[in-house]
């Protein structure tokens, strides 16, 4: 999955119009939707311009390898982003309901944190 280069270019993008969002308030959604790991370089490295830049990613992971979440999980503590890395729905609901038993989590909620809303659950 060659996300390096798409990343950088976000990125480039996101930089020429950094001051005006900033300015108004506003940032950037950057939706990842991953089946894999990268296969074009570090990836950590060619998203950290993105920790400078007013920018809200979330991850959308499309499979369950352990190694791809694990990667993915370790990206997002190791950079200083607003980043929120989603599994399937299943998983979703069940990582919520070890924490919060009270709380349902649904569809609602889980496409609600795919389109970007910025409040963590």
């Amino acid at each position: 999955t060659p996300l390096c280069e798409h990343v950088r270019s976000m990125a480039a993008l996101i930089q020429a119009d950094a001051e005006r969002l900033r300015s108004a308030g506003q940032m950037v959604v950057l939706v990842i939707v991953s089946d894999g790991l990268p296969t074009d370089g570090d990836l950590a490295a060619a998203m950290e311009p993105l920790t400078k830049l007013p920018v809200w990613i979330v991850v959308r992971l499309c499979c369950d390898e352990e190694r791809v979440i694990r990667f993915w999980a370790n990206l997002d503590e190791q950079l200083e982003l607003d980043m929120d890395v989603l599994d399937d729905l299943k998983s979703e609901a069940e990582e919520c309901d070890s924490h919060n038993p009270w709380f349902t989590y649904g569809v609602q909620v889980h496409r609600l944190r795919e389109w970007g809303v910025h409040e963590k659950i």
